[in-house]
């Protein structure tokens, strides 16, 4: 039985410059288990960066944003973010050890409160069961400001749903490919996630058959965001693409795409930024399973992987 130690009232500490939401220290019940947080905001703010503030029995965080109306449980485990016929949108997520801050560039955040996005709801992701008597109080701390900025950010998720790879071989790889048809956003960080193995993540822009990299990263590494080498401007009719490879010498097992720890994944997550009254206006998914050869990807993107590894 979940036990919470502490009244949901009090969940969220605010200062002048944060605002840490967390959970009110849950019992992990069994391997797996994802757990919801809901904290309804009073307010309108601007986020404009974030400490993630995890225990080692976290695997992954998500931070979400949902309209609409309020769930009646403050803690929930499993089931998704938002009520229902809502679409969360996604304002952070993290996927590593100890503690991350992240600041976006100057004149730049996210929009929360008000009637869009006046619900934040915080998702992690537990690995193993802990014994009862335990309590986690992981979370993030969110930089605020009551100024509005220029530009609004967003993020902009490449992801597999479905996909399985033979044991014993390396040179594995899936293609997810999309035509962008939004509003201009520019490219500003990015992050990777995946499990056991995969050996590099990477993402492209096409434009007029000229292929530039959105950001290359090793998922092995700490999984948080990590700015690009420059910013990059995406426009309608640009081709999006991201590659995941894997390396699955070290089982003999097949590999199969999927939700838990024991599965594999392939997420990138682009941070973006675009004029603030366009956001709403952004396609900002890309799930679809396209089939590029090794040798256009090797031709048009020769990014060494250690460039970017902080």
């Amino acid at each position: 039985m979940v036990v919470l130690l502490l009244s949901l009232l009090h969940i969220a500490e605010s200062s002048n410059d944060f605002l840490r939401i967390q959970m009110p220290g849950v019992n992990i019940p069994h391997n797996n288990t994802h757990y919801h947080f809901q904290y309804e905001l009073k307010f309108t703010t601007f986020i404009t960066g974030y400490k993630a503030k995890a225990s080692p029995s976290v695997q992954s965080m998500f931070l979400y944003g949902c309209g609409g109306d309020r769930r009646d449980m403050g803690v929930w485990i499993g089931g998704t973010p938002c009520a229902e016929d809502q679409e969360p949108q996604i304002l952070w997520s993290w996927a590593a050890r100890g503690e991350e801050e992240f600041h976006m560039p100057a004149n730049v955040s996210m929009l929360v409160g008000g009637k869009d996005l006046k619900f934040l709801v915080l998702k992690l992701h537990y690995k193993e069961a802990m014994p009862e008597e335990y309590r986690d109080k992981s979370g993030v701390d969110l930089f605020h400001s009551e100024e509005q900025t220029t530009y609004q950010a967003g993020i902009y998720l490449f992801e597999a749903y479905r996909g399985s790879f033979p044991p014993g071989e390396r040179g594995l790889h899936i293609d997810l490919g999309c035509n962008y048809t939004s509003p201009q956003i520019t490219v500003f960080a990015f992050r990777t996630h995946a499990h056991h193995y995969a050996t590099k993540i990477s993402g492209y822009r096409v434009r007029n058959d000229t292929w530039s990299p959105l950001g290359c990263r090793n998922p092995g590494l700490p999984e948080v965001f990590v700015r690009t080498e420059n910013l990059v401007t995406i426009q309608p009719h640009d081709k999006l693409y991201a590659r995941c490879e894997y390396d699955t010498r070290s089982t003999n097992e097949t590999v199969v795409i999927g939700n838990t720890k024991h599965d594999e994944m392939c997420n990138l997550y682009l941070m973006f930024y675009t004029g603030s009254l366009e956001l709403s206006e952004v396609d900002t998914t890309c799930t679809h399973a396209v089939l590029l050869s090794t040798e256009v990807i090797v031709f048009y993107f020769s990014v060494d992987i250690h460039h970017q590894t902080s």
